[in-house]
């Protein structure tokens, strides 16, 4: 194992493939590790982010079997970068699609930023299916946590804001979230001109990935595999974000936890102490909701998974739930 952050060494898939869902989609999936082990299914960020080889990483290759794919629209998912039929029901659906495609009966699912959502509304309408969910970064999906995204987070690193605000005409002081959201509509979904979607695309990836860490990054590079993973990204959080993740406000903790208190459900809870992308309040009233659930702040990290002491972490806890299973 790398001693620096504990990973299991890079390992490969020894099975793919491209699955048909509905209205035209198809989602690329994976399994590595053990194909008789322990069903874990890994649900990306984004909406948008499609998953990284590294994430194969994070699980013992010899207990479990390691289930990644891309959610509509992401990664190597067909069409790319669309929002045409892609909403949290399609997902939900996506999920069970490639459950029974499978033949899983019960899956631990670990998933951060919006995986951890997702995680939490397939919870709500399949909780016999978890054997167990471990979240990372938390984001609730509420109106309040996307109007944070796009205002209430800026205070942190204000330069960065301003350039986010300013690319599409605004000013930083008086920018209000709807007035940000639908200036990124008209550029990402409305504009064809591939300058002016790709400009603003790179405008929002920059902007997100700027309050990832605690400390700031480069700037993402400018290549072709960037340039399609941030028009992903961009395209569908913005979509997410318009319909409001269609969700109603509060669903989650209102129908989620209800679930999972009723069917026990554990779960671990881990949260960086400096995450400026998904407001603790949230996961702290989801912690108090959920009986079976052990929300753990972790020093000295934001919100992304590679971070030190954030990495060490989803490792521990990951290896953590091996003797309830």
């Amino acid at each position: 194992m790398n001693t620096e952050f504990r990973l299991y060494s890079p390992i490969d898939p020894h099975v793919s493939g491209m699955l048909s869902v509905s209205d035209g989609h198809t989602l690329y999936w994976e399994c590595s590790g053990n194909p008789s082990g322990v069903p874990v299914l890994v649900l990306h960020g984004g909406p948008g982010a499609g998953c990284s080889p590294k994430m194969r990483q994070l699980f013992d290759p010899l207990f479990y079997r390691i289930i990644m794919f891309d959610q509509r629209g992401a990664g190597r998912s067909r069409p790319h970068a669309s929002v045409v039929h892609n909403t949290t029901r399609h997902l939900i659906a996506d999920i069970e699609c490639l459950r029974e495609h499978l033949q899983v009966g019960r899956w631990l699912i670990v998933g951060g930023s919006w995986g951890a959502t997702l995680a939490l509304v397939y919870a709500a309408n399949h909780p016999q299916k978890c054997s167990g969910l471990i979240l990372r970064g938390t984001w609730l999906g509420r109106n309040s946590d996307i109007n944070h995204f796009m205002t209430g987070m800026g205070g942190h690193r204000p330069n960065e804001y301003a350039t986010f605000v300013r690319h599409v005409g605004l000013t930083p002081q008086t920018a209000t979230a709807s007035e940000l959201l639908h200036a990124y509509a008209q550029r990402l979904l409305y504009d064809s001109s591939s300058s002016v979607f790709n400009s603003a695309a790179m405008a929002w990836f920059s902007y997100e990935g700027a309050f990832a860490t605690v400390e700031l990054g480069d700037p993402p590079a400018q290549d072709e595999e960037t340039m399609a993973i941030a028009l992903a990204m961009a395209r569908l959080e913005l979509h997410y974000f318009l319909h409001s993740v269609f969700l109603q406000d509060g669903y989650i903790l209102d129908r989620a936890t209800n679930v999972l208190r009723v069917h026990q459900i554990r779960g671990i809870l881990l949260h960086g102490e400096h995450d400026w992308i998904c407001p603790r309040d949230g996961v702290t009233e989801l912690a108090q909701r959920w009986t079976q659930a052990d929300l753990r702040l972790i020093p000295h990290a934001g919100h992304s998974r590679w971070e030190a002491s954030l990495t060490q972490a989803l490792l521990g806890a990951i290896d953590e739930f091996k003797s309830s299973l």
